[in-house]
């Protein structure tokens, strides 16, 4: 009974995966050229110059939460920066959440979907 349940899950989080990638192959430039807009306007708005925005993590997969850099910017400009592109809807700032949390949410969220799924495709498993 605990592989069927394991296979379940299994199954799920593949599913899921695949669901994931597929959408963010397709939609993912879109979403990040119309964050980056909003965000380049924002700054704008702001009378913030200098400061680059990119929409890819370290691996070089599209995200919502952009890294802000910039050379000779002070502390408060940083701040202003940062600022002014979070309240751009859709768009999180890379700091705010520490990484450790981060990754916790998203095996956690993983795993939500992996039962759901499975349980959405090969029904609900029996229980003992």
């Amino acid at each position: 009974m605990a592989m069927g349940r394991i296979a379940l899950i299994a199954a799920g989080a593949v599913s899921a995966a695949l669901i994931g990638a597929g959408a963010s192959v397709v939609h993912g430039p879109r979403m990040v050229a119309r964050l980056d807009r909003a965000a380049q306007g924002a700054l704008g708005r702001s009378g913030i110059t200098g400061v680059r925005i990119d929409f890819t993590d370290n691996f070089g997969w599209l995200t919502r939460y952009p890294r802000l850099s910039g050379e000779r910017l002070d502390d408060a400009t940083r701040a202003r920066a940062k600022t002014a592109v979070a309240e751009v809807p859709g768009i999180g700032v890379e700091d705010v959440m520490p990484l450790w949390l981060e990754i916790e949410l998203s095996l956690l969220m993983t795993y939500s979907a992996a039962v759901g799924f499975g349980r959405l495709l090969w029904g609900r498993a029996r229980r003992p």
